[in-house]
């Protein structure tokens, strides 16, 4: 359980963090814990919808989408 709350706590971290960085950032952030949260929930909690696992990489691959565009943005 504390490997779990750790990881948990970066994420918070990353997201608040990502938020004060910019909209891009924080949108990606909100996505990537969107993603986490789907996959988490998938593994451990057993709760499944259809398409969730396209659901966790359509928002994961944003994230990262969104990350990159933020990254160019303050260049």
């Amino acid at each position: 359980a504390a490997p779990f709350s750790a990881y948990i706590a970066l994420i918070c971290l990353m997201a608040a963090l990502a938020v004060k960085c910019g909209a891009l950032f924080g949108l990606g952030a909100l996505l990537f814990v969107a993603s986490d949260t789907l996959l988490g929930l998938r593994l451990f909690g057993k709760i499944s919808f259809p398409h969730s696992g396209t659901a966790v990489m359509v928002s994961y691959y944003l994230a990262l989408y969104l990350f990159a565009l933020g990254s160019l943005a303050l260049r």
